[in-house]
């Protein structure tokens, strides 16, 4: 297949922030509501999460997704 045909079948975002001194990442196909959750979890008295991201998966995202990679979940 073409990068953007293996793309396409990785639909959603991944959504990165930072909690406990540690990078969180997961992969959702609902990446507003997991925002909207870790603005309820994570939010400080300025309403930011800390180092917050949200992105599309890349080429690489998709291969390592394929070749068993699990990104972590939301706890």
């Amino acid at each position: 297949d073409t990068p953007a045909g293996l793309r396409g079948g990785m639909d959603g975002a991944i959504v990165s922030w930072e909690a406990g001194g540690k990078r969180r990442e997961t992969s959702t196909h609902t990446p507003t509501a997991l925002v909207k959750d870790l603005i309820a979890k994570y939010a400080d008295a300025k309403g930011e999460v800390p180092g917050l991201a949200v992105r599309r998966p890349t080429l690489e995202d998709t291969y390592l997704a394929l070749v068993g990679h699990r990104v972590e979940e939301l706890s």
